[in-house]
């Protein structure tokens, strides 16, 4: 028995030496545990420590670089402004001096518009000036030469008789509408026979007559104007509505023609309110019909 209890102490002194064993083997494993576990952390805590810092590093990095690339982009913005603002001040003043060349132009254009016009107008007005004065002189030519045909004209018809039909008669017709108004004629003739209407033994020769609405133009024609034929002119006159009772009530316009009328017998014509007709520049025309026509002070 009590070998047994020597036997049970013996193992029970192994179980604990070999608990003890253990339990040192299992505390030093748990210390070495521990020491693992801090050198773990430390570890864990440095390599924080290493990243945080190798982070902290990097936003560094990163935002010098943001920084740099930053300053880069104003710079190159300030860089582009600038080339802008100098290519605006280029263009402008390209564009100013185009408008000045082009100003200059148009003023240069226009200088010698206005001389082109200047001499075309100066052109113009001598062309203007000689074709007027040309004019003139043709026309006074031709008036001289009419003139002169219609005396020589005239002189002719004096000659054969036919001064009355061929030349005082077609300028009866113009005078009567220049200073008469007749447009058209109710009866016009010459070399009209005409027997007294209440003595037909009396019979004359009428050179020519011109009636137009409240008028009668009658016309007596002398080559060899004299005093004595204007008075037998006259006493015609006195007694014209009893050869042509049929124009009582129109008035008497009495006209005494001739190739040329001096001026004794033009005032003489005048005095008895009788028109003298005769050649005037290039045309037969009415010597007096101003002094006939003005109103008596």
């Amino acid at each position: 028995m009590r070998e047994k209890v020597y036997r049970l102490e013996a193992v029970l002194e192994e179980f604990i030496k070999s608990v003890g064993i253990e339990f040192n083997k299992l505390y030093n494993a748990q210390m070495r545990t521990e020491i693992e576990l801090q050198e773990l952390r430390k570890m864990i805590e440095q390599t924080n420590k290493a990243f945080v810092e190798r982070l902290e590093m990097e936003k560094e990095r990163l935002e010098e670089e943001r920084r740099a690339f930053e300053e880069r982009l104003e710079k190159e913005r300030e860089r582009s402004a600038e080339e802008m603002r100098v290519f605006k001040e280029k263009l402008e003043e390209e564009r100013r001096a185009f408008e000045e060349r082009l100003e200059k132009e148009r003023e240069r254009s226009t200088e010698e518009m206005r001389v082109f016009k200047e001499k075309l107008e100066e052109e113009k007005r001598a062309f203007e000036e000689k074709l007027e004065k040309d004019r003139k002189r043709w026309e006074e030519e031709f008036k001289a030469w009419r003139a002169e045909m219609n005396k020589k004209w005239g002189e002719v018809t004096i000659k054969l008789g036919t001064f009355a039909e061929d030349m005082v008669a077609p300028n009866i017709k113009g005078i009567a509408k220049q200073y008469f108004g007749c447009e058209e004629f109710d009866f016009f003739a010459v070399r009209i026979k005409k027997r007294h209407s209440t003595d037909k033994s009396k019979r004359r020769e009428f050179d020519c007559i011109a009636v137009c609405d409240n008028i009668v133009i009658l016309n007596e024609t002398k080559a060899k104007p004299k005093v004595e034929y204007i008075d037998d002119f006259i006493k015609v006159l006195e007694e014209f509505y009893e050869y042509f009772p049929e124009y009582r009530g129109k008035k008497l316009i009495p006209v005494f023609a001739s190739l040329y009328l001096p001026d004794d017998l033009v005032r003489y014509l005048t005095k008895n309110r009788v028109y003298a007709m005769a050649m005037k520049e290039d045309t037969m025309d009415l010597l007096n019909y101003e002094e006939l026509n003005t109103p008596t002070p």
